[in-house]
C-alpha cells in the first residue's frame, strides 16, 4: 500500500519534473541522466526498491513516467543481482564444521527443533515462547553495557556470522548513560545461573559499526555489525549462523525469533533464551498497525525490501523488549541443522498484542554492506 507522504512527494515533483504521459507503459525504457549512464525502466514505485530507499532517506526526487490510478509509475534501475557470494561461501564453510556436513563438531542446531522434546514452560515465555535447548541455537550472542564483566546489564540480542563480528540493530548501539555497547557473551542459554555446561565464551566489543543510513528517529536501516577483541573458538554450543540470500519469503516458511527479552509487557527480563515461531504478515496488515503518515519513525510506511514483518494475528506470540537485535531465522533448506538468518529483531508495539506484528530488517537487502566489512575483498 502506497503512503500517502510519498505520494505527495511524487506528485510534487511529477508536476515540474514529468517523464511523459500516459502513453508510457510498464517495462518501457526511460531516460534519466546519470553519471554511470544506467539503464532505467517504467514500474510501479512499490516494486522499486531503489527509489523507496532514495525516498525514504530523502536523496532524490523520482523520475515520473505516468501514474497508474493513484500507484506512482517511475523510472527504476534496471536491478543488477546483489553479491552474495561470500556470504554462500562462509555458509559452506561452516556447516562443512560440522557432523552432518563432513566435519568434527557434534552439533546439534535446528534438527534440535525436529527430534528434541520442547521443554514447556508457563513462567518464562519470551511471549508465547518455549525454552531453547542447548545447541539449538549456537550463533545466539547476548549484548550488554558495563566497565566490568560482572556488572554488565545484558540487553540486546545479536547474532554470530563470523569469528569476529556479530550482527544486530543499530539502535543497540546508542550510548546513554550507561556507556557502550561493550559486552558479547556467547554459548550460554541461562545468563542467570553459575553453573556453565555450555563453557560460554566473553568478548569485549572494540568496534561499533552501524548503518549509514540509520538515523534515529527513523527506524530504517537499523542494522549494525559489532567486531570483537578476539576471535571466538567455534565448538557445538558457539558457531556462525547462514545470511539469507533470497529476497522473497512465503508464508509457508516457519519463522523462529529468539532472545532473551521481556516474557510479557510488564514481565523482566528472561534468564533463560527463548524461541518462538511466527508467521509472515502481509504489507498492508503491517501498516495498518504501525503507518502514520506524520511519522518520523516510519517517513513511508513499511518497507519490505528492506524489512519483514512477522507475528501472530491473533496475538500470544511476539518478541518483545529485550529481543531488539536477535536473529529471525528459518530452518536452512539445503545444510541440514544449520538456520540461516532472514532478518534482524527491530521494533515492535504492545508485546504479543492482537494484529501487533513485529518489525525485523531484512538481512538479504544489506547484503553487499554486511560483506563488505565482514569479509572484505583481498
Amino acid at each position: 500500500m502506497l503512503k500517502r507522504i510519498l505520494w505527495c512527494l511524487v506528485l510534487a515533483c511529477s508536476a515540474v519534473d514529468s517523464y511523459s504521459s500516459n502513453r508510457t507503459r510498464d517495462d518501457d525504457l526511460c531516460k534519466v541522466i546519470t553519471k554511470t549512464d544506467d539503464d532505467y525502466m517504467c514500474k510501479p514505485i512499490d516494486q522499486c526498491p531503489e527509489v523507496l530507499r532514495d525516498a525514504e532517506n530523502r536523496v532524490a526526487y523520482p523520475k515520473m513516467c505516468r501514474f497508474q490510478g493513484r500507484t506512482p509509475i517511475v523510472c527504476c534501475p534496471i536491478s543488477r543481482e546483489v553479491s552474495s557470494q561470500k556470504a554462500t561461501e562462509k555458509c559452506r564453510e561452516y556447516y562443512s564444521l560440522i557432523t552432518s556436513g563432513g566435519g568434527t563438531i557434534d552439533f546439534v542446531g535446528s534438527c534440535r527443533a525436529k527430534t528434541a522434546k520442547t521443554r514447556e514452560t508457563n513462567r518464562l515465555k519470551i511471549v508465547g515462547g518455549t525454552m531453547a535447548e542447548e545447541s539449538e541455537f549456537p550463533h545466539m550472542v547476548i549484548l550488554g553495557f558495563g566497565e566490568r564483566v560482572k556488572n554488565v546489564e545484558w540487553s540486546c540480542g545479536g547474532s554470530l556470522i563470523s569469528d569476529r563480528y556479530v550482527l544486530s540493530a543499530a539502535h543497540c548501539s546508542e550510548t546513554g548513560k550507561r556507556g557502550p555497547l561493550k559486552w558479547a557473551l556467547l554459548g550460554d542459554t541461562d545468563i542467570g545461573s553459575d553453573v556453565e555446561e555450555t563453557d560460554p565464551q566473553i568478548r569485549e566489543i572494540v568496534q561499533r559499526i552501524v548503518h549509514p543510513n540509520y538515523e534515529p528517529p527513523s527506524v530504517y536501516n537499523d542494522i549494525g555489525l559489532f567486531r570483537l577483541n578476539a576471535p571466538v573458538q567455534f565448538n557445538r554450543f558457539i558457531l556462525p549462523i547462514c545470511l539469507n540470500t533470497e529476497t522473497q519469503l512465503t508464508t509457508e516458511q516457519n519463522l523462529i525469533a529468539i532472545g532473551w527479552g521481556r516474557t510479557g509487557p510488564a514481565s523482566p527480563i528472561s534468564n533463560i533464551l527463548m524461541k518462538v515461531s511466527l508467521d509472515l504478515v502481509d504489507q498492508n496488515e503491517c501498516n495498518r498497525s504501525f503507518f502514520l503518515p506524520k511519522s518520523k519513525r516510519l517517513a513511508i510506511g513499511i518497507n519490505l525490501t528492506s524489512q519483514i514483518c512477522a507475528g501472530k494475528t491473533e496475538g500470544g506470540k511476539d518478541t518483545c523488549q529485550g529481543d531488539s537485535g536477535g536473529p529471525l531465522q528459518i530452518i536452512h533448506p539445503e545444510f541440514k541443522c544449520m538456520y540461516s538468518q532472514v532478518a534482524i529483531t527491530s521494533f515492535g508495539k504492545i508485546c504479543g498484542e492482537p494484529n501487533g506484528p513485529g518489525v525485523y530488517t531484512r538481512v538479504s537487502h544489506y547484503l553487499s554492506w554486511i560483506e563488505s566489512i565482514v569479509w572484505p575483498s583481498s
